[in-house]
């Protein structure tokens, strides 16, 4: 522990010039090295199954990340993927870790970054691991605190049947709701032996991330890492109280973040960190005191939320208790997974992120390999689009202000895009993606409420480029973007 804190603090003094992209722990936004505000819209780019990563040199509609599928979303304004980087696939067997499979993820990052978008790497988990109809955790790493039942009891009466690694079949797992496995006795045990570090477990996983950090420790265009996804409370069976809102993000996750913390910062001071409470704190403040290694992290870390409407109730209501947990934890925050296939429901979540000032990551690009249930993406099942699910996706947004965000709103129906900021005038460049070919077609009306402050420009297709004058530092500008 004292080498861990020596090499955290010896770096520490460095991170502001080095951070690509850090929080403003004032205003609860992201910033760029140019003290802009910045402002993403992405989607979630998962493989669920072995190889645990898509297949990038040839495109298809269901499977791929490729290229062509990275111009795509450059295309339709998207500037941030969520990439799942699987435990399995970076350490097989325990101790030994696969290159090949980091230099894939690698080509992935560095061919996003030259269409400018940015990665966040997140540890992808649904139900733990294979073993229990999920994902997650090698199976090497799946070690109950305690003898328990067969899996999955309690869920149904009877055991599955398991091949020689223990994994029951697609088959039987297809016989309960995938949620449901949570309640397994052998699921909770397991969680709760990743929290509690039985036989060094959570040791290895801060290991996996430590290998992950020094592997992408100098990429800018990686924006952090997400250390666990939709983590489930532990052992409900042994300490009932876990499944309180709350209680288990104090008892079981916080610890488990600031020693994660831990085995990042020894190889990487900079990029951000994104934690995530149990999928239940709908009404309630997270159980988090502070971020993960403490408030001196502040600036270089964010709370992930998700939104789904099938569990998290009333949309408007998730995203003011965790408006309050950012504020209070004096932090930044992102909603990095939410359901694109109702549209309706999806432009909705747009549109109150946007009245926050939120980032946002939509659920998901493809299938991939979806075996907790995909509910749709870009393409269809016969390889084409689904241009409305498209349109819905491609918003009119400022991917970055030079100055003080004081709001901004997208019309779906009329296109019509409004921004107000105060300017900050050595800030650069105000950058607005809008989606010519979509939305545009026959062109656009740019107004200002004072055209004397600026000068504007496109640079590059489907990108509004605001200079601001000598003079107009801290003035108010408004503008409105409207087709013609």
């Amino acid at each position: 522990m004292k080498s861990i804190s020596l090499v955290i603090f010896a770096t520490f003094i460095f991170q502001i010039l080095t951070s690509a992209i850090r929080v403003d722990t004032e205003r609860h936004l992201f910033i760029d090295d140019q003290n802009r505000e910045v402002y993403f819209h992405g989607i979630n780019v998962v493989y669920k199954i072995p190889p645990w990563i898509p297949p990038v040199d040839k495109f298809n509609p269901l499977t791929s990340f490729s290229s062509e599928d990275i111009q795509f979303l450059k295309d339709i304004g998207h500037n941030i993927i969520r990439l799942g980087v699987q435990w399995p696939g970076v350490e097989p067997n325990r101790g030994e870790y696969n290159s090949t499979y980091l230099d894939v993820v690698k080509s992935i990052v560095e061919n996003s970054k030259t269409n400018n978008i940015f990665t966040l790497l997140d540890f992808h988990q649904d139900i733990l691991s294979e073993k229990f109809c999920g994902e997650g955790i090698p199976k090497w790493a799946v070690k109950p605190a305690y003898l328990t039942a067969p899996f999955p009891l309690p869920v149904q009466l009877s055991s599955f049947p398991l091949d020689d690694e223990d994994v029951p079949s697609k088959a039987d797992c297809d016989k309960n709701l995938w949620p449901t496995y949570h309640a397994a006795m052998k699921t909770a045990s397991s969680y709760q032996s990743l929290y509690s570090n039985v036989d060094g477990i959570q040791d290895a996983f801060g290991a996996f991330w430590r290998k992950v950090a020094d592997t992408f420790k100098d990429e800018d265009y990686v924006i952090g890492y997400e250390l666990i996804n939709e983590p489930f409370a532990g052992d409900f069976y042994r300490n009932p109280f876990l499944m309180v809102p709350s209680v288990a993000d104090r008892w079981n996750l916080q610890p488990m973040y600031d020693n994660l913390n831990n085995y990042i910062r020894q190889v990487d001071p900079n990029h951000i960190i994104f934690f995530e409470s149990v999928t239940w704190d709908d009404f309630v403040p997270v159980g988090f005191s502070h971020v993960p290694g403490g408030d001196g992290f502040r600036d270089r870390s964010a709370l992930s939320y998700h939104y789904y409407s099938q569990v998290n109730f009333y949309k408007e209501w998730q995203f003011t208790a965790r408006m309050k947990d950012i504020k209070r934890l004096k932090t930044g925050g992102m909603l990095t997974e939410f359901a694109i296939c109702d549209i309706g429901e999806s432009i909705q979540v747009f549109e109150i992120a946007d009245r926050y000032l939120q980032s946002w990551i939509g659920w998901s690009y493809k299938p991939f390999g979806d075996i907790t249930g995909d509910c749709g993406g870009i393409y269809n099942a016969d390889g084409s689009k689904n241009m409305e699910r498209v349109r819905s996706l491609s918003r009119t947004y400022p991917q970055a202000v030079a100055g003080r965000t004081k709001n901004y709103s997208f019309d779906n129906n009329s296109s019509i895009f409004e921004l107000e900021y105060e300017i900050c005038e050595s800030c650069g460049e105000t950058e607005i993606y809008f989606n010519q070919d979509l939305r545009y077609t026959t062109g656009f009306n740019l107004q200002f409420n004072n055209e004397s402050l600026v000068n504007w420009d496109i640079k590059e297709k489907n990108k509004i480029h605001i200079s601001h004058l000598q003079g107009s530092d801290k003035q108010s500008l408004k503008l409105t973007l409207s087709p013609q």
